[in-house]
């Protein structure tokens, strides 16, 4: 018996050890889920940069024809107008139809927008004249 008139016996002392064991190894497992997701979504955000620069360059290698590189930009502008186009060799038709485009997502960044305008006015273009690009000196 203590000095209170308490009895800690050793079922108490193991018991209150059993419970501090578990509670650090909930808070270690916590822990440790948590690094495995943020390693997760950092692998993921790494690999969606390194398309959005692959498609970057793609669509840099548009400008090296003047013809190819106006009708992007014109087919961009309309996209982040709203507006439909006709793209030349495609067939014709609106936006929608013809190259598969969503329009703006909600809370997406204007920067964010006009780059995808940018990136599917591109590959649209591509897509109907077989535009090869060739990319020089920027990697793989």
């Amino acid at each position: 018996m203590s000095k209170d008139g308490l009895s800690i016996t050793d079922t108490d002392i193991i018991y209150a050890a059993k419970n501090s064991i578990l509670g650090e190894r909930k808070f270690r497992l916590m822990n440790q889920r948590d690094m495995e997701k943020l390693n997760e979504d950092y692998h993921t955000e790494k690999y969606l940069r390194h398309q959005q620069i692959h498609e970057t360059l793609d669509l840099l290698a548009f400008f090296e024809k003047p013809d190819t590189a106006k009708l992007v930009r014109e087919v961009a502008v309309a996209l982040m107008g709203g507006r439909y186009v006709n793209i030349p060799c495609a067939g014709g038709g609106s936006v929608s139809s013809e190259t598969g485009w969503d329009g703006r997502k909600k809370d997406e960044e204007n920067e964010d927008f006009q780059l995808r305008c940018w990136l599917h006015a591109a590959k649209t273009i591509k897509a109907s004249q077989y535009v090869p690009t060739k990319r020089k000196g920027y990697g793989k």
